[in-house]
């Protein structure tokens, strides 16, 4: 006959829980939390009253958003999840647990302070020699300009843009005005159609006068070349 412990899943079990002994003394969370300790809560404290159901202490929420975004969590149903099970958000918020709706409020509720607080993140943690802003992470990101290559266009592509455009314009001059289309609306769209119309106008005479057949020319700036892919650089400071 063996001899084991006894085992049973359905009984209680009660346990003693100490947020501050689940991680280790290096483990990010902590970072995060000496950080905001040391931030300027002021604004964020002006917005509260006395009147009403007392609030989740705003320093624990914020230490709950900025490890999430540290983590790269943006979902507040995730971050729900996170302190419900996870020993680092355990450990942030002293193991309570504001679902995502109250963490979503919070969020928009102080959206103004958010950018503040996290250059007050980053200069405390230069002071602190965390980082040095030497070395800088870069996100590509496709950014469409007002001169894309859409606006370009050579002699083939402005000639039948041109055509689309008296075609419209044509029929629009003889369209009047009805209950759904003002007069106003038709007015409107007879001067976009003009400025088009203007636009391919300039770059068909310019194209013309060009030896090279395959040349083109942007609408919007007649300086700009085709670039693939435009790329908008985010810096992202690495703490």
């Amino acid at each position: 006959m063996h001899s084991f412990r006894d085992y049973n899943q359905r009984q209680g079990v009660f346990r003693q829980l100490v947020p501050n002994e689940l991680l280790e003394e290096d483990h990010p969370a902590r970072m995060i939390d000496a950080i905001v300790e040391h931030l300027d809560l002021t604004k964020v404290y002006a917005v509260y009253k006395d009147e009403g159901n007392t609030a989740y202490n705003p320093k624990m929420m914020l230490k709950v958003l900025f490890y999430s975004y540290l983590i790269g969590v943006m979902s507040s149903r995730k971050m729900e999840a996170g302190l419900e099970y996870r020993a680092d958000y355990i450990f942030l918020s002293g193991d309570q647990v504001p679902d995502f709706r109250t963490l979503n409020n919070f969020r928009a509720r102080h959206v103004e302070q958010l950018p503040g607080l996290f250059a007050q993140i980053v200069l405390l943690c230069g002071a602190l020699g965390m980082i040095d802003f030497k070395h800088l992470a870069i996100d590509g990101q496709k950014i469409a300009a007002c001169s894309n290559f859409r606006n370009n266009v050579d002699r083939k592509r402005a000639t039948k843009r041109l055509g689309k455009v008296e075609k419209a314009r044509k029929k629009l001059l003889e369209q009047e005005p009805t209950e759904t289309v003002s007069a106003n609306v038709i007015e409107e769209r007879k001067m976009r159609f003009e400025r088009k119309r203007n636009k391919l106008s300039l770059a068909l005479s310019f194209l013309e006068g060009c030896v090279n057949e395959s040349a083109s020319v942007n609408m919007v700036d007649g300086d700009a070349n085709i670039v693939f892919p435009c790329i908008f650089f985010r810096f992202i400071f690495c703490i």
